[in-house]
């Protein structure tokens, strides 16, 4: 009678755990790649029904994400969104801004690729001094309608940058360097 009681009771417990693995969780979703610094709402994501498990407090659930939340790293297009992922407008250690790239962009540059950010200062008497790399490994958060016929004036690009290189960033800009856009495996422009 003791060995039937402790299979049974085996079989319930086993039976409580496959219960309880298989009950899901309304978790926010990625809908669009999504940039650091960016606000994480209800454009951004989407929901899914998952099962997680032990894991779920490692994930945003549905109707607790805060409405002034950003992304602190990409969150790519169709990723659960996890805690790390966001957080307070402060910890934002991205945000973007539109530079004017010489001449055409490189055809593998889109948004959501990771480029360099290249600028030859101007020099004294016209022409450029040797570039140097401006920004490595900024993110491609848009490319303006604008420029869909070829400019004179070169190609917009809208990057998010680190904060840390946005003073050299918006320098080189400002003092009418030469600023180059080259897909983040590639060498000196």
């Amino acid at each position: 009678m003791l060995g039937i009681a402790l299979v049974l009771a085996s079989v319930a417990g086993v039976w409580g755990v496959i219960a309880a693995a298989r009950q899901s969780t309304t978790v926010l979703v990625a809908a669009r790649t999504i940039l650091p610094g960016e606000a994480v709402g209800a454009d951004a994501t989407t929901t899914a029904e998952v099962v997680l498990g032990s894991g779920v407090d490692a994930y945003v659930l549905a109707d607790t994400l805060a409405a002034d939340a950003v992304a602190t790293r990409t969150i790519e297009v169709g990723e659960l969104v996890h805690r790390t992922a966001v957080g307070a407008p402060e910890r934002a250690t991205a945000t973007t801004v539109v530079l004017r790239a010489a001449g055409d962009l490189p055809g593998e540059v889109r948004v959501g690729s990771t480029v360099d950010v290249w600028a030859a200062p101007a020099i004294e008497g016209g022409g450029y001094d040797t570039p140097r790399i401006l920004v490595a490994g900024a993110i491609v958060v848009a490319l303006p309608a604008s420029d869909a016929v070829v400019s004179r004036q070169g190609s917009a690009v809208e990057v998010s940058v680190p904060r840390a290189d946005l003073v050299d960033v918006l320098a080189a800009t400002a003092n009418d360097a030469r600023v180059t856009v080259v897909p983040a495996s590639g060498g000196a422009p």
